[in-house]
């Protein structure tokens, strides 16, 4: 069984709302498959993330370390993706991307959202996408 990204994002937004249901909501999901991702993560990790309280749910004490480190792996997820998202219109048609192994068969196609066989990014390869990007892309969060 795998981690996704999407079930990271699920326990961050409920910490984020102390509640299932309010992280549902906010998500536009389901309560009962929010929850079931965030019990399948919990599985995977091996520790329990949450607990119920009368006003909805609370992390553990592992939970919030966990959280807390997710949350700033998803952010920098984002940024990689607006960055490339950004930059599509620069690059050719087809490219190669260059990353480590254990990179490049999960993690890269996973973040960026995309179906690739291979790939690889380096850090010269994000800050060329950085410099030629910037001031390009507007976001309204």
């Amino acid at each position: 069984m795998t981690i996704e990204i999407r079930q990271l994002r699920y326990a961050v937004a409920t910490a984020d709302a102390q509640s299932f249901s309010r992280a549902a909501a906010a998500l536009r999901v389901k309560q009962s498959i929010l929850s079931r991702r965030v019990m399948l993560l919990e599985e995977r990790l091996g520790v329990k993330l949450f607990v119920g309280t009368t006003r909805g749910a609370e992390p553990t004490e592992n939970g919030r370390v966990v959280i807390e480190q997710v949350a700033r792996r998803l952010d920098i997820t984002d940024f990689i993706r607006l960055q490339f998202e950004c930059a599509v219109a620069w690059l050719p048609e087809v490219w190669q991307l260059n990353a480590l192994p254990t990179i490049q068969v999960g993690l890269w196609p996973q973040l960026l959202g995309l179906r690739i066989a291979c790939c690889s990014l380096s850090a010269a390869m994000i800050a060329s996408i950085t410099a030629r990007t910037r001031g390009m892309c507007r976001v309204s969060l």
